[in-house]
């Protein structure tokens, strides 16, 4: 049976806490990944108001589509196409904020799109914004272990 924290009110920090805890205990071995941290795991119930079971699911199918796209090597290999992406859209990592967080910004209201589907697919769209996803994440994860951060 599960828990009061099924459906927390935002206010409980304690409560929250308890929630990661118990996610985290529901978690197998094989899905206790370098990127669940209690903060990921936080994002999880949080997008599913603290239903333990919810979150838990998302959680789940998140690992799935991870490993079914082998993102997790995705930073392995350059998209292929990066290049002509990054002469049609104008976007860059720029350094840290003073918090040790990545910048990123990105001019979408410059794109224009009927010359970038001249040259890329929505595949290719789709797979250098997951690789460019996961290298901000990459470095975000650097920058908190830098700063003994979470």
């Amino acid at each position: 049976p599960l828990s009061t924290f099924q459906t927390m009110s935002t206010g409980e920090c304690s409560d929250k806490a308890k929630a990661v805890a118990q996610l985290k205990g529901m978690l197998k071995e094989d899905e206790k990944v370098p990127w669940g941290t209690d903060t990921t795991l936080r994002r999880f119930l949080k997008a599913r108001d603290y239903d333990l079971e919810a979150a838990y699911k998302m959680y789940a199918n998140c690992l799935k589509w991870r490993k079914d796209n082998d993102i997790d090597h995705i930073l392995d290999k350059e998209p292929e196409k990066l290049s002509i992406y990054n002469k049609l859209i104008s976007c860059k990592n720029h350094g840290f904020d003073k918090h040790g967080r990545p910048i990123y910004y990105e001019r979408v209201g410059r794109i224009h799109y009927p010359t970038v589907l001249e040259y890329l697919t929505v595949d290719d769209l789709i797979h250098i914004h997951i690789w460019q996803m996961e290298k901000n994440a990459r470095l975000c994860l650097d920058s908190a272990e830098k700063l003994k951060k979470d």
